[in-house]
């Protein structure tokens, strides 16, 4: 199955990137080779927002979508050993936060874009996570 991109509607808004980036020190492949990152219910691509957003392309169907201090992840290459990552504290949400911005400097090309991008997910992340 092809996942649809950006996946439509719901969470769906402002600038939308692939979740890709490579593993943090603490995965256990320990790779630095780039990678897909997958929504923990379905296993599908996850993609992020510019407000912070995290969800998949069923994430009007059957998944939902996750702020990004409330999201899991895994890398596609340890996934199938309980290695999903779940970035609940404030150091936590900082790497969360840090893995979002290295997918965009991954996905964008101008350095417009990766300004407006970098700018809001932090500005939203902030103002979410403190409501």
């Amino acid at each position: 199955m092809q996942t649809q991109y950006p996946p439509k509607g719901g969470v769906n808004k402002g600038q939308i990137i692939p979740l890709k980036s490579s593993c943090p020190f603490d995965c256990q492949c320990k790779s630095e080779e780039i990678r897909n990152w997958h929504h923990k219910s379905c296993s599908e691509l996850c993609f992020v927002s510019q407000y912070g957003d995290i969800f998949c392309q069923h994430h009007l169907k059957i998944c939902d979508g996750y702020l990004i201090q409330d999201a899991s992840f895994e890398c596609s290459s340890a996934g199938k050993g309980n290695t999903w990552k779940q970035y609940r504290g404030n150091l936590q949400f900082f790497m969360a936060l840090v893995l979002c911005i290295k997918a965009a400097e991954i996905s964008l090309d101008s350095n417009n874009e990766l300004i407006n991008f970098t700018t809001s997910l932090q500005k939203e992340a902030f103002q979410r996570r403190n409501q």
